[in-house]
């Protein structure tokens, strides 16, 4: 039937998931975006980190076709998912990487398990898969840390709503090549904004009394590690007394990190005497990058 009226006698289970696709954000027209509506956020279980996560409640919806409609998908309690039982890394050699997501097919949390491997890389996603985060395990894991879990919730709205972008906000690590600097009395804050993989951070780093320099160049800690094979964009002033430097950042430390190259007067990489000496100075920092 092309043309049918919903919640009519005799409606199909499929007549009516496709009415449902129009609820939500549009991939295409008549069909619902992948991802989750809200909540869903994978933690590591508490007071200690143990070989389970723990999925929040929330919705997911799916739809893999255009004529089988859409499939939302509530979780309505914490449920906490057993990783290692069925799949130790306890004398496993290399990392890997797993999927933890909502299967459409089965309308369970579920996990994709990876291969391990030297350089981890993440399982195959089917098209009848809700990703909800990453869990990297390093060779020989016990446990899974808050720091080995990756959030891949892409947010899917309820159709023609619009909402403001939330900032999430953690605390980046400064260090040095050879010997590490501190801040003294200064602040040093960051946050993020995470779209799928493309993420925008924000640093702010003051300099005050008590600072110490450190020896050799500078990097800043990323929220998330980068994909070294897409382009960074972004730049950074660094203001001392009267004077503001401009600067632009490149990955570095695994691309978990940044440097930050002074681009006149003189030129070269941030350290603690390029541009100039650090004392009592602001740092100010917006990146895009994309995350692996």
């Amino acid at each position: 039937m092309a043309t049918w009226k919903t919640a009519r006698t005799g409606e199909t289970e499929a007549e009516f998931r496709q009415f449902l696709a129009y609820l939500y954000e549009q991939g295409s027209t008549g069909k619902a975006a992948t991802g989750v509506v809200t909540g869903m956020g994978v933690t590591a279980t508490t007071p200690s980190a143990t070989g389970s996560v723990v999925v929040g409640i929330g919705l997911a919806v799916c739809q893999p076709t255009t004529s089988g409609g859409a499939f939302p998908m509530p979780n309505g309690a914490d449920t906490t998912l057993d990783i290692f039982t069925a799949n130790p890394m306890q004398f496993v050699t290399n990392p890997r990487n797993d999927i933890v997501g909502v299967d459409q097919s089965t309308g369970a949390l579920s996990v994709l398990t990876g291969t391990p491997n030297a350089v981890a890389t993440d399982p195959a996603i089917p098209a009848t898969f809700v990703p909800l985060a990453r869990l990297r395990h390093a060779a020989n894991a016990t446990t899974i840390a808050s720091s080995k879990i990756d959030d891949l919730r892409v947010t899917v709205k309820p159709f023609g709503v619009t909402t403001a972008p939330v900032w999430t906000a953690y605390t980046p690590t400064w260090t040095a090549d050879t010997t590490n600097p501190s801040k003294g009395a200064g602040t040093l804050t960051g946050s993020y904004l995470r779209t799928g993989n493309e993420i925008d951070c924000v640093i702010l780093l003051t300099v005050g009394s008590g600072a110490v320099g450190g020896s050799g160049s500078y990097k800043l800690s990323l929220p998330f590690t980068a994909d070294p094979n897409r382009d960074i964009q972004g730049r950074a002033t660094f203001t001392v007394g009267s004077n503001t430097y401009n600067m632009l950042p490149t990955f570095a430390g695994g691309n978990a990190d940044l440097r930050l190259l002074t681009t006149a007067n003189p030129t070269g990489v941030w350290d603690n005497a390029t541009p100039t000496a650090m004392t009592f100075s602001t740092l100010r920092l917006r990146v895009r990058y994309t995350a692996v």
